[in-house]
């Protein structure tokens, strides 16, 4: 049976050079990848059922608070450990 983040690792691994400006969980099953400019956030990634779902709406996280941005920065640890196990 296929790794179900096996897509998700894929997507993920694209991004690596700009995984200093993630965005990651607005709630405990989101991912938001931010894209190359720091302010939209380029995919969503759904963890919570195993599948990566891939939304191309972008999210402009200048209108979001510090405090919301610290808060996903805090969680990118628990995103690294999704795509690395």
């Amino acid at each position: 049976m296929a790794n179900p983040y096996d897509d998700f690792k894929k997507s993920f691994s694209n991004f690596r050079p700009i995984l200093d400006v993630i965005n990651a969980h607005t709630s405990s099953s989101c991912t938001l990848i931010l894209d190359e400019t720091s302010h939209n956030i380029r995919h969503v990634v759904n963890l919570q059922d195993g599948v990566a779902h891939l939304d191309d709406q972008l999210y402009d996280i200048r209108q979001r608070s510090l405090a919301q941005r610290d808060y996903y920065l805090r969680h990118i640890e628990e995103l690294e450990k999704h795509v690395n196990s």
